[in-house]
């Protein structure tokens, strides 16, 4: 008896022990009561569901607070900006950061079994380029160096699984350093064990927005551009001539006559990543909506963009079956780097409008690195906020991203737009405000793709103002650097709310007149001094 007692007194105290070496096999303690634990995953793909089903964990695994020092994402040796730092916790990054820089700290886990296959995945490799060491003229040609001198082992190994028949596409990607891969089980495991690869996640579908209706005529008035006080710099000579600006869209109508002969042309100006359409199509009509309010012109009598003298290019992110893949939309933010081909041609665009996101609020930092690849080469990644209030920490990606420009949705009288999503970001933002902005978006009146006109809503139709903003600032003033944009954008802005930054008005409503003064006062030579009175510029403010 008493060695059974002996026994089962050492069985006891094995499992105490276990459990507080293991936590993840039971609950967190304190706040975090009823959420598990999770473990440091390996580098391996993770066991098949009972159902037998594809699985992807697009979240961030919860972790308790407390413990989260401790576990690391990180396979041994890997970089320290891997591990899970303190604070992740409830799915959503808190301040971790220096400067908002929010490194890529989560993992998507892939589960397969052998007939689901192949699978497309995204490769990331672990030597990524330092942007910071770049000229914004040669970031393209500089990150098509670094990718072809550090991706040839891995592309070795692909092309050897490739006439072994266990490879089907290999598609290089630069923007940041990694592929797009279809491949079996086997070889996707040999990428995860590969010491050049940091991360390897499965590719993901984005729906896109539902298809507008078929339209009717509005009145012809645009109180939304008055709002911002665009004509006044209309007046002052400066409609985005020789600006152009591109979007990531569900694409573009050529059959509208206020968009037709604004686009670009030529081979450099459209990109189908699905190889669906060789040339500019629209038929969803969200993407025509959007270009509309950026450069519409006045062929129904009234004007509806805010820079209608610029040029415009566009990506179709959304395929016919009215889905984005995150491979194709890494490819469309890539191409918008370097469209020709040719990285020794100045063909990239000015400014880039992106009226999407992923499907639920929350931080999803899939596109970090391309953001801040367009930010290094001088563009302004500009993001509607999202659709997903009136709740508060509604947030989404990649607006909330730190390179991200989010911007919210204001009627033309200043009162917020009541689904637009508020702050505080989901990404860890902590100092700043999300949105960065308001701008309108309520009954905006804008270009369809039949060649009529029609009113929408929503932080879509607000975006697009501020894209339309940076090509009227760009024609003033072309050399503005994204950091001079940003804060020409945001130090102008017409306070709404609370007083100062807040998580519904963001710093403020758009006023691309009381931009332009604000970085009059600032540069010299000025270009044109505006005699008249600028509320919004009476007080100067240090340039950042």
């Amino acid at each position: 008896m008493k060695r059974v007692f002996e026994s089962t007194l050492a069985f006891i105290v094995v499992l105490c022990i276990t459990t507080l070496l293991w936590p993840e096999q039971g609950l967190a303690d304190g706040g975090d009561a009823g959420r598990k634990i999770a473990p440091a995953p390996e580098r391996t793909l993770t066991a098949l569901p009972p159902e037998g089903t594809l699985t992807v964990t697009a979240q961030p695994v919860i972790l308790s607070a407390r413990r989260a020092r401790r576990i690391s994402f990180s396979e041994p040796n890997a970089p320290s900006h891997n591990e899970i730092p303190f604070g992740f916790a409830q799915g959503r990054l808190r301040r971790f950061a220096p400067q908002n820089d929010i490194r890529r700290s989560y993992e998507h886990a892939v589960d397969l079994q052998p007939e689901q296959l192949p699978l497309t995945v995204i490769v990331t490799l672990r030597e990524q380029a330092d942007l910071n060491a770049m000229r914004a003229q040669d970031v393209a040609e500089r990150l098509q160096q670094h990718a072809a001198a550090t991706q040839g082992r891995v592309r070795a190994l692909l092309a050897t699984r490739r006439r072994e028949g266990r490879v089907s596409q290999v598609i290089p990607l630069w923007i940041f350093n990694g592929l797009a891969v279809t491949a079996d089980a086997d070889v996707i495991r040999e990428l995860t064990v590969h010491p050049d690869v940091l991360r390897v996640t499965p590719e993901r579908i984005i729906p896109g927005p539902a298809p507008l209706p078929a339209g009717t005529a509005a009145a012809p008035e645009e109180p939304n551009l008055t709002a911002i006080h665009a004509p006044t710099l209309w007046s002052l000579g400066f409609r985005g001539q020789g600006i152009t600006v591109a979007t990531l869209d569900t694409g573009v109508s050529l059959y509208h006559p206020d968009l037709a002969a604004r686009w670009r042309g030529g081979t450099n100006s459209w990109f189908d990543p699905y190889g669906q359409h060789a040339t500019p199509v629209d038929f969803n009509g969200h993407g025509t909506y959007v270009m509309g309010v950026i450069l519409g012109g006045d062929a129904g009598g009234s004007a509806v963009g805010v820079a209608p003298e610029a040029q415009w290019i566009a990506a179709r992110i959304f395929n016919d079956q009215n889905q984005a893949t995150t491979v194709a939309i890494h490819q469309a933010f890539q191409w918008l780097l370097d469209p020709d081909g040719n990285p020794s041609t100045s063909d990239a665009p000015h400014a880039v409008n992106n009226s999407w996101s992923f499907s639920a609020p929350g931080c999803d930092l899939e596109f970090q690195y391309d953001l801040e690849a367009l930010r290094a080469a001088g563009i302004l990644p500009v993001f509607a906020a999202g659709n997903f209030g009136p709740a508060a920490a509604t947030s989404v990606s990649p607006a909330n991203y730190p390179q991200a420009f989010a911007v919210g949705a204001v009627n033309n009288t200043g009162q917020i737009y009541a689904p637009g999503s508020r702050g505080p970001s989901a990404c860890g933002e902590e100092a700043t405000a999300y949105p960065d902005l308001v701008a309108p978006g309520v009954n905006i009146l804008t270009t369809h793709p039949s060649g009529i006109y029609v009113q929408e809503s929503g932080t879509s139709m607000a975006a697009p103002h501020v894209a339309g903003a940076l090509a009227l600032l760009l024609d003033a003033y072309p050399d503005l650097t994204v950091a001079e944009q940003e804060a020409s954008l945001v130090h102008s802005a017409s306070d709404l709310g609370v007083e100062g930054p807040d998580n519904i008005f963001g710093y403020g409503q758009l006023d691309v007149l009381a931009a332009y003064r604000w970085i009059t006062e600032r540069r010299l030579p000025r270009r044109v001094y505006l005699p008249f009175a600028c509320q919004a510029c009476t007080d100067p403010l240090p340039f950042p």
